[in-house]
């Protein structure tokens, strides 16, 4: 056996591991995490997760045009924008009056109180078709709805199944449960969140949730990801790999985790505090493992070598690349770092002076 500067994972069959144990990492078959200890920030920041604002009703997300509040702020650009399904929005003087839904575009209210915090590859359940959020982005409280950048993981469905995002119901439509931000969990990134991430195209995160659904055997007349969640194929081994590592990560001593999948590092996210991470951990846990699973679902038994403690700090440390930036006025920046083999977001809050960066995520192009 060869030691390649970290830990030599040999896989003699799926499950059995010969390994050498280092600090910080924790390892279950196919998948390694590596702990961040520290945040992004020296402070935290003052804001509301989706799944807190959907669970208390002060975060509302629908189709657009299907909002309580119809007449809403002019969004930047343009006067006239096709809707891409059901119908064309216009603008109206200063207000904007919708038609009809539209695949990439939601309708979010934040009555909360509070900057609610986005990040990329959030699950969205319901309405014509399950969605998840586009990129990380702040949105601070409004009055009225404001425009929500998606991408649609449910290829096969257009027709209504609940008024609001994330709101479970009965068969008679009595409220049953809030959903905890609809059920939400992450798309994994093989599952539409890489490709969220590095293409922005629709049509790659459709095609990465059909070959990850196909992989995991969770293929419905809809295509919906949401599946790989719930299914009974995959569920039992779900459970198996979020047990052990659930009870061995220190998610309360950690701000962020890097992910590598068969010896390959692929992921990092990182928050500006312990606190925000933690909110985050069980779901993001969830969508690494079904990465995992997807991977080396059926247990080739191909040896790999696991990254160092060392390798994997770098992996989230390293900001070399070409940079461009996004964001609006005294709100929010989001700065994008991108190389041949990797890209790297870290969204800021601009409220606070000075600025928090609130998340960076890095994924490895496919």
């Amino acid at each position: 056996m060869t030691l390649i500067s970290g830990i030599l994972l040999l896989g003699l069959s799926f499950g059995q591991v010969v390994s050498r144990p280092e600090r910080g990492v924790f390892t279950f078959r196919n998948i390694s995490l590596y702990s961040i200890p520290t945040g992004l920030s020296n402070r935290p920041a003052d804001i509301i997760t989706l799944d807190e604002g959907v669970k208390q009703g002060t975060i509302v997300i629908t189709e657009s045009g299907n909002s309580p509040a119809l007449r809403r702020t002019r969004p930047t650009g343009g006067n006239f924008a096709d809707s891409g399904i059901g119908g064309r929005r216009q603008v109206v003087g200063q207000f904007q009056q919708s038609s009809g839904a539209q695949v990439n575009t939601l309708w979010l209210t934040n009555s909360s109180g509070k900057t609610l915090l986005l990040v990329a590859g959030e699950m969205l359940l319901g309405g014509q078709q399950d969605r998840i959020v586009q990129k990380d982005g702040l949105i601070p409280p409004t009055k009225a709805p404001v425009d929500l950048a998606v991408f649609c993981v449910e290829h096969g469905r257009w027709t209504a199944q609940t008024s609001q995002f994330g709101i479970t119901t009965s068969a008679n439509g009595a409220v049953v449960s809030g959903g905890g931000g609809g059920a939400g969990g992450f798309a994994a990134p093989g599952g539409g969140r890489g490709a969220a991430v590095t293409t922005k195209s629709q049509g790659q995160v459709w095609d990465s949730v059909a070959q990850q659904n196909r992989k995991l055997g969770t293929e419905t007349s809809t295509g919906t990801y949401r599946e790989n969640y719930v299914s009974p194929k995959t569920r039992p081994v779900l459970d198996e790999y979020v047990k052990d590592l659930m009870g061995r990560f220190p998610v309360q001593n950690s701000a962020g985790v890097v992910v590598a999948i068969n010896g390959k590092l692929i992921w990092m996210d990182r928050f500006d505090s312990r606190e925000t991470f933690a909110k985050y951990w069980p779901k993001l846990l969830k969508s690494y493992v079904l990465e995992a699973m997807s991977s080396d679902y059926n247990g080739s038994g191909r040896p790999f070598v696991i990254p160092s403690y060392r390798e994997a700090m770098h992996y989230a440390n390293g900001r070399e690349g070409k940079a461009s930036f996004e964001g609006e006025e005294g709100l929010s920046k989001l700065t994008k770092v991108e190389t041949d083999t990797t890209v790297l977001y870290e969204l800021e809050d601009l409220q606070a002076n000075p600025g928090i960066v609130v998340h960076a995520n890095k994924v490895t192009k496919r």
